[in-house]
């Protein structure tokens, strides 16, 4: 059954949004909230003035300014010129985490997008870790620079109030996918987070008032990564790089007790590429006796064994290691509701399935 819904405008906020400040990113250059890491310009567009950061990859304008209440709810209104190609980035963080970025996202302009030759605006939610605060906006590709006229930064209370939707059985799922193992420094969480409670509090919590507040219910995250499950099992080691060191050891289970109080909320857990040490350890053996068959041959006879080697994945041995990561998952966590399935991230690295038609 398919059911179609008009514009869903967003619940407001349980108290109107406070506007901090406006910055006019013009009038910032030149003072020591501004940096750029290239020469910029400025130029014009229906009568405000914008700046636009150098045009090679990578180029950077940065701003600096504050806030009064870390760790509440946050808008940033992002003022920018749609007059020509751009593609950049538009981050937030703040120096206790200059790589954990608060929030990471995006604007394109331009090519198969028709320019409307004026001022758009880019919102972006997040939840503040301290008061200094950062915005960065970085050229992504060659001749498509960034460029700003102001922003605008509001604070929006202490909660974000649900946005009403149909009975759960009439909706599609809808959510956040992660790639990588980064959901503690995400919701204005903190790196490498092991104590369950501030968890919790501060990236769980935060998470599901979001996906209320948007309406969406579905997370899909990885909980076995590069080098193996990012869980305690008897048949594998845990290890830097599974994501293990990235959580506390409960994580999985905390978020599932907290999709089930929420009523119609789902988590499938992900494996992305998972080639553990026991699945490793064989291929050494490989070059001395090529007969065992723990590599992949491709039709022209050829073997993949750069960073993430492609294994043989109907040999026993690969078989017998991802099964059982299956079971345990289904062990633990398939009593709970909130439990909706396992995905597999089928990029050419992956150990559970052939990469294509040379390699099966």
């Amino acid at each position: 059954r398919l059911t179609v819904l008009g514009p869903q405008e967003a619940a407001p906020p349980a108290s109107p949004p406070v506007l901090l400040a406006r910055y006019e990113a013009a009038a910032l250059r030149g003072t020591d909230n501004y940096r750029e890491s290239a020469p910029s310009r400025t130029a014009s567009l229906d009568g405000m003035t914008y700046v636009e950061c150098g045009g090679k990859r990578f180029d950077r304008l940065a701003f600096r300014f504050q806030v009064r209440n870390p760790g509440r709810p946050h808008l940033l209104k992002l003022f920018y010129p749609d007059d020509a190609a751009r593609l950049f980035d538009v981050i937030l963080n703040c120096p206790s985490a200059p790589c954990a970025y608060d929030t990471q996202g995006g604007v394109l302009t331009g090519q198969e997008f028709e320019n409307t030759n004026s001022l758009q605006s880019y919102d972006v939610l997040y939840w503040p870790r301290e008061e200094d605060q950062a915005l960065i906006l970085t050229t992504w590709a060659e001749g498509k620079p960034a460029a700003v006229s102001a922003f605008e930064v509001y604070e929006l209370g202490e909660a974000l109030p649900p946005l009403a939707l149909p009975p759960a059985e009439n909706r599609r799922a809808l959510g956040l996918y992660w790639e990588d193992p980064m959901l503690s420094e995400c919701f204005g969480g903190r790196r490498h987070e092991k104590d369950s409670q501030r968890f919790i509090a501060e990236t769980a919590d935060r998470m599901v008032t979001y996906l209320r507040w948007t309406g969406m219910n579905t997370l899909i995250y990885p909980v076995a990564f590069y080098q193996g499950p990012g869980f305690a099992m008897l048949a594998e080691n845990l290890v830097a790089g599974s994501g293990v060191e990235r959580h506390p050891p409960n994580y999985i289970d905390i978020l599932l007790r907290r999709f089930e109080a929420t009523g119609d909320f789902a988590l499938i857990p992900e494996i992305n590429c998972c080639l553990s040490w026991s699945m490793l350890s064989p291929i050494r053996e490989h070059a001395r006796t090529p007969e065992t068959g723990y590599l992949a041959v491709s039709n022209q006879g050829k073997t993949l064994t750069g960073m993430f080697p492609r294994v043989n994945v109907v040999h026993p041995l690969y078989q017998e290691r991802l099964t059982e990561i299956f079971r345990e998952m289904c062990r633990r966590w398939g009593d709970s509701p909130a439990f909706k399935g396992i995905q597999l991230h089928l990029v050419i690295e992956s150990s559970f399935w052939f990469g294509g038609p040379e390699w099966g």
